[in-house]
């Protein structure tokens, strides 16, 4: 679906403060949501990619398009139940429309709520405040370095009650992929507990499992890795080598019943955080960590973001951020050897070798911006932000592959209705 009709909701809503708020004691509906626009570009030799599959579209000169983010978010209440939407569509992922978030909510008391249906991501920090728009620092998101999260469906139950001056948020949960074919995090299930005092000082703490479904692999071995060995068996067979047909057709049916392509896969993952806001001082930080039981890739990133008011209305800020992967691939083993079993077995784990090698990378983020509050909702934003590969060569975040710095400079206005 495209944009083209969310677009047309923001122009019509925007003029008249972009606010929809009915109470009718039992039934009530609200309509908010946030739109950036602006322009981004990088240094001339660079391309800048985003990391995740959504981000379809690279920027190497200057962009409207990149930037530009619109969404809205509706609630529709009646008594104890209510209904919870938020669209959002971007520049930088081709427009198309994405429903973010769509689930059911039943609140039977004041601190207790049990939800069903698509919900962003709870491991990443920033899925707390992404339903609110864009209400932080940066112009953009993080996206340079984890994604957002987003793109799962499921249920979970949040929980808030006074610790003498605190109020703690318990938040258990069970998610999974929105598409099968497409996973990121397989099932997951965990928890997040968050402190929070007057909206001003937060701690939180993520802890969950992933399930990976061996599903999109065992796809690839049935369409690519099965015709291809054939193919060469056959090729090699013809040319004399000590290779019959039922030893291929032995061959392919081990490869297809391998246990490492059809076993699935589990990894674990934390995440903690802290943020602290005054007239002043604005303070936050993150870390987590993607721990592979058996297969994948161990990942750790962290941030530091600090930013002053010197006025009531400027906040200069910097920011500070590390992602560090390494290749943690197990190999395949065979059932038995003979010289096409082998030859299979080798040449697949020396592919295995290769994308140990190519996942492996250390990025290092840095950026400096300002950010004017013209109104309540209404800000402007610019920033340069520094790109650092410190090794590796498959880098989703910067073009070509290397060790050489990218320059990013964003200048958007974000306003949250």
């Amino acid at each position: 679906m495209r944009a083209w009709l969310l677009t047309v909701l923001m122009l019509v809503s925007f003029p008249a403060a972009a606010i929809v708020d009915v109470d009718l004691g039992d039934t009530g509906f609200r309509l908010n949501g946030f739109i950036t626009l602006g322009g981004a570009w990088v240094d001339g030799d660079r391309k800048l990619v985003g990391s995740g599959s959504g981000l379809k579209d690279h920027l190497d000169e200057f962009s409207i398009k990149w930037p530009t983010t619109v969404g809205l978010h509706a609630t529709y209440r009646y008594k104890d139940f209510s209904i919870v939407t938020q669209a959002v569509t971007m520049g930088r992922q081709d427009w198309d429309l994405d429903i973010e978030i769509g689930y059911l909510a039943y609140q039977p008391t004041e601190n207790l709520t049990f939800r069903v249906g698509r919900m962003t991501d709870p491991y990443l920090m920033l899925s707390q405040i992404r339903h609110v728009g864009l209400a932080y620092p940066w112009p953009l998101p993080l996206f340079d370095l984890y994604g957002l999260g987003g793109q799962v469906k499921g249920f979970d139950i949040v929980y808030r009650r006074p610790v003498g001056d605190w109020d703690l948020v318990v938040n258990p949960y069970y998610l999974k992929d929105v598409n099968p074919n497409q996973q990121l995090y397989g099932k997951q299930l965990g928890f997040q507990a968050s402190l929070l005092k007057d909206d001003k000082i937060e701690f939180w703490l993520t802890l969950h499992r992933n399930h990976l479904s061996r599903r999109v692999l065992k796809q690839q071995t049935e369409e690519i890795l099965i015709p291809y060995y054939t193919y060469v068996a056959n090729y090699y067979m013809d040319l004399g080598y000590p290779i019959t047909p039922e030893m291929i057709d032995n061959a392919m049916e081990s490869l297809r019943n391998n246990d490492m392509i059809n076993r699935d896969s589990d990894f674990h993952r934390w995440a903690v955080g802290w943020r602290y806001e005054d007239d002043k001082h604005y303070f936050m930080g993150h870390l987590s960590k993607h721990l592979p039981q058996d297969y994948g890739t161990d990942l750790l990133v962290w941030y530091l973001v600090y930013g002053y008011n010197i006025t009531p209305k400027i906040m200069p800020y910097a920011e500070y951020g590390f992602s560090k992967a390494t290749g943690a691939m197990h190999y395949m083993k065979a059932d038995y050897s003979d010289i096409l079993m082998d030859y299979v077995i080798t040449d697949i784990n020396k592919m295995f070798d290769t994308n140990k090698e190519l996942t492996k990378l250390d990025l290092e983020v840095s950026a400096l911006g300002v950010r004017y509050a013209v109104e309540p909702g209404l800000d402007i934003k610019f920033e340069w932000r520094r790109f650092t590969p410190k090794n590796g060569t498959r880098n989703y975040i910067v073009e070509p592959f290397d060790t050489k710095y990218t320059d990013m400079f964003t200048f958007v206005a974000n306003y949250v209705f």
